[in-house]
């Protein structure tokens, strides 16, 4: 969610309504009519201008704990992540333990874990899993074998777009996107898209998991 500074404005409606029975008031009894002006002053109500976004440091953003949901950052943008449904839960944990449950000693897998992608820009994908080297840092700097991403009503297709561009870019081998609304999955390769018909799907090392063993 990006961070605005938040601005008074007065309600035009409520002003002209005002104004227009003190006009009249005063016409037919000045001294009552000024009397009760304070009955008439404006309404202030309060709103969020967009373009007033305060950006945020890369310090700033490492340095802060978000109650809830943890957010995105994006060239000083902090960006809200949408999670909280029962199927978006579900196939977090249903991957998670699709990977644990295989017993390997050298795959790594983590949830909701801040990467970043590039100087300043960092992803938070739903599901990571590193092949080999477990990372130690708290804040991940390599590039996961695998990253997973489980949509929500509210993705745009464009942030979706530019999510899985960064993950490309930062060298990921594998993006897998995962739609619970309509059972869909999709493969994401360093320069293809693949529909997945059945099964999530990996090579070097292999891994293929039903997507019906997410919905």
């Amino acid at each position: 969610m990006n961070t605005f500074q938040t601005h008074r404005c007065y309600s035009s409606a409520v002003l002209a309504v005002g104004l227009s029975s003190f006009a009249t008031a005063i016409a037919q009894k000045p001294r009552t009519a000024m009397r009760a002006l304070p009955h008439f002053s404006a309404q202030a109500i309060e709103y969020t201008d967009p373009m007033a976004t305060t950006l945020v440091s890369v310090e700033e953003y490492l340095n802060t704990h978000f109650a809830e949901i943890d957010r995105e950052y994006i060239d000083g943008r902090l960006v809200e992540r949408n999670l909280g449904e029962r199927s978006h839960s579900y196939a977090q944990v249903e991957i998670c333990f699709f990977f644990r449950s295989m017993g390997r000693k050298n795959v790594f897998v983590y949830t909701e874990q801040r990467v970043q992608v590039a100087r300043t820009r960092f992803r938070v994908p739903d599901v990571c899993v590193y092949i080999g080297a477990d990372p130690t840092e708290q804040v991940f700097r390599t590039p996961p074998f695998l990253a997973v991403e489980i949509l929500s009503k509210d993705d745009r297709p464009a942030d979706l777009q530019e999510k899985i561009q960064d993950y490309r870019t930062f060298g990921v081998k594998y993006i897998w996107v995962i739609d619970p609304a309509t059972s869909c999955g999709y493969v994401y390769t360093r320069d293809a898209r693949h529909d997945a018909a059945t099964e999530l799907w990996t090579k070097d090392p292999d891994f293929a998991l039903p997507l019906a063993q997410l919905f």
